[in-house]
């Protein structure tokens, strides 16, 4: 598994990328642990993407809502004062909706996007900050 974290240049963004096959969940936890730390140490607040497209182009379901879960049981990371928004590099409607219930109001309002290509997340982050 290719799990690494950036900081994109020229934009206020944080990205997430992990490819291959899904860590277990107690990789996830420590990874939501570490971004809450970059995030603890920024001075200005940043986009949060995560790009978890598989290398062969298959994106399993279950293992998103795996992500998803960890994701909503850290509402410190969601809710964090240096965190704009999440986006959340999807490819299917069925994840898209999973990302609008995890903003809806019912389910804890997370600031949370969903984007089918990174190319879309860019270009939403830079109109708004234009």
């Amino acid at each position: 598994m290719l799990n690494n974290l950036i900081f994109y240049p020229d934009l206020p963004l944080m990205i997430r990328s992990i490819t291959d096959a899904h860590s277990p969940y107690a990789h996830t936890q420590v990874m939501v642990a570490n971004d809450v730390l970059f995030l603890n140490a920024l001075t200005e607040p940043v986009y949060y993407l995560l790009d978890c497209q598989h290398r062969d182009g298959v994106l399993d379901v279950d293992d998103m809502m795996f992500a998803f879960a960890a994701l909503s049981n850290h509402a410190t990371m969601l809710r964090h004062p240096m965190l704009i928004e999440g986006l959340v590099i999807v490819d299917d409607c069925y994840m898209e909706m999973a990302i609008k219930e995890l903003s809806s109001a019912l389910l804890g309002s997370m600031r949370l996007r969903a984007f089918y290509s990174i190319e879309d997340a860019l270009d939403y982050v830079r109109e708004q900050i234009s």
